[in-house]
């Protein structure tokens, strides 16, 4: 899911095979964009809201545009398996867009053209999730395997990697700080890149109450976070988990003792 520059739009991409546009002030559909033959797992708008890139389950790549016409379907050098995260990439005089797979790859390519310009290695299992900073070559990548790697981007190539322990679900690079931010299946962890240092971990158990009950007599499950947002200014940090609530943390600067 995805917000228009303006504000004015939600994109969100779904299982049932379509992506639709959303009034904000309205709630209601404004745009359904179709094409893809499986689940669209992922949706992307670019920083002038006239395009529209789409990743699905079916393994393609799609070019849209704002009135719901496919312009480009990615037809060489595509993904083998599912397309998991699709993103937009202004940084360089030339546009790129960046996908991700669970074939264990990284793609980038030349947004003009939707030709490919790297593949990068170095997961061993599906990836799950991007981000990078606009104005910066920086690129995290999450995956199945329990790793973060960080990239350059424009280069493509491998810069670090840290193991989590956990399966990461997603990452986010903090607004403020060499922070990225990092969602696995036993909670939050706070990655300090400079010094490949974790800060902070999170780890929550579930407040619904028949899962409450049941705890008292098992040895408590951490949750699973599996998504990550900041709010406008980068203070707060929403997060989703996986006993379906929404949890607002705001991040201190401050090591583990």
């Amino acid at each position: 899911m995805t917000l228009t520059s303006d504000s004015r739009f939600i994109i969100s991409s779904s299982w049932d095979g379509s992506v639709r546009f959303w009034n904000v002030e309205t709630g209601k559909t404004a745009q359904r964009l179709v094409g893809h033959k499986k689940d669209v797992l992922s949706v992307a708008v670019s920083q002038d809201d006239r395009q529209i890139i789409t990743g699905g389950l079916d393994q393609k790549i799609k070019v849209w545009n704002v009135r719901g016409v496919c312009k480009h379907t990615v037809d060489k050098n595509e993904h083998t398996d599912a397309v998991s995260c699709v993103k937009f990439y202004h940084g360089s005089k030339n546009p790129m867009v960046v996908t991700a797979s669970w074939d264990k790859t990284i793609k980038v390519w030349d947004n003009l053209y939707m030709q490919l310009t790297y593949t990068m290695l170095g997961h061993k299992a599906q990836i799950n999730s991007l981000d990078m900073v606009q104005r910066t070559s920086y690129l995290a990548s999450g995956s199945r395997d329990g790793s973060i790697i960080i990239w350059d981007l424009v280069k493509g190539q491998y810069l670090t990697s840290t193991d989590c322990d956990s399966p990461v679900n997603v990452v986010l690079f903090s607004q403020k700080l060499y922070w990225l931010v990092i969602g696995t299946e036993e909670g939050i962890k706070v990655l300090n890149l400079p010094d490949q240092k974790f800060l902070q971990t999170i780890q929550e158990v579930s407040i619904n109450e028949n899962e409450v009950n049941h705890r008292s007599t098992h040895k408590p499950k951490y949750l699973g976070c599996t998504a990550l947002a900041w709010n406008k200014n980068g203070t707060l940090l929403y997060s989703g988990w996986t006993d379906n609530n929404i949890r607002v943390y705001k991040l201190e600067q401050k090591t583990e003792e």
